[in-house]
């Protein structure tokens, strides 16, 4: 199968060659990368275009586009423009074990039901010049073995429990995919649920990168106002809308009852928001709780709501 790698960087100039070295020693070389760079004010550029060169790199490449189209909409512009059958989305800031697109790619090529594999991840944050471990939603779920299982739809199904980073998926699965995306819909999200609704999600427990984490990640800024978080929970309306029509095309009557309940949790935590109803809340906390992906978040709802209110 052939393997594609799409990088998408902007203003990476501090970590984006480890990046690249990480890459170009794999063990099992990618046919294909493609880096896209929106609108770096940095030596972004320069950086990848002098990496090329000095390691005569075929079948690498940058585009740098035309405006700065933002992350989101440069990963699924990039994704689509790759050729492979194979498709590793890459951050301009990790670094990739040596290994990891031989042993993702063995395990996709062996089994035919998966669309999507995600593998584990060693997390690190950047302070000053070194690093400090962290932790967080992911790295308490994680194991350290090479282990693979199937990940199957429930009613915390929406949430997404890896990084795009980690993932690789079948050229398909981004086939279908661009059937049920909208604007500002992220690629590793768009790509975990898909997958799981599909019934090809799977998870791979080695740790395949080094996640390195800083406050210019896109993946470390928070949001923790009401408007806000009315803004992702009408987001989380229209993600299920787009599922519940994927359930219906595929005939999968037991994935549609999932999602609508799912649907109804949305529906409830935004007239929650809207009207500061207690009774709201008592059914949240009563009924709906399992539908948290955290005990923590669940309780944010009421401080948020009743801080505000």
């Amino acid at each position: 199968m052939k393997v594609s790698i799409v990088l998408c960087s902007y203003n990476g100039e501090k970590y984006i060659e480890e990046q690249l070295d990480s890459l170009r020693v794999q063990t099992r070389a990618a046919d294909e990368v493609i880096i896209f760079d929106y609108r770096s004010t940095d030596r972004t550029v320069k950086i990848v275009q002098d990496f090329i060169r000095k390691y005569e790199l075929s079948g690498w490449s940058i585009e740098v586009n035309s405006e700065n189209k933002g992350w989101k909409r440069n990963f699924m512009e990039g994704m689509q423009k790759a050729s492979g059958d194979l498709i590793f989305p890459c951050d301009q800031d990790d670094v990739w074990m040596r290994n990891k697109i031989e042993k993702m790619s063995e395990i996709i090529e062996k089994n035919n039901n998966i669309l999507l594999l995600t593998a584990n991840y060693k997390s690190s944050y950047v302070c000053g010049e070194g690093y400090r471990k962290v932790s967080n939603v992911f790295t308490r779920r994680n194991r350290d073995d090479e282990s693979v299982w199937k990940i199957e739809a429930d009613k915390k199904g929406l949430y997404i429990m890896r990084p795009g980073c980690v993932m690789a998926f079948r050229r398909e699965l981004l086939d279908l995919c661009l059937r049920y995306c909208f604007d500002e819909y992220p690629h590793d999200a768009l790509l975990w649920r898909t997958a799981v609704i599909a019934g090809g999600l799977y998870r791979y427990e080695y740790p395949c990168i080094v996640w390195r984490r800083h406050e210019d990640n896109a993946s470390g800024q928070k949001e923790h106002q009401v408007n806000q978080r009315l803004e992702n929970i009408c987001y989380y309306h229209e993600v299920c809308d787009k599922l519940i029509q994927l359930a219906k095309d595929k005939g999968d009557q037991e994935k549609l009852v999932l999602l609508k309940k799912i649907k109804k949790f949305w529906i409830l935590r935004k007239h929650f928001y809207e009207t500061r109803s207690i009774r709201d809340a008592v059914i949240l906390m009563t009924r709906y709780l399992g539908y948290y992906l955290t005990l923590k978040m669940a309780l944010g709802d009421l401080y948020i709501v009743m801080r505000n209110k």
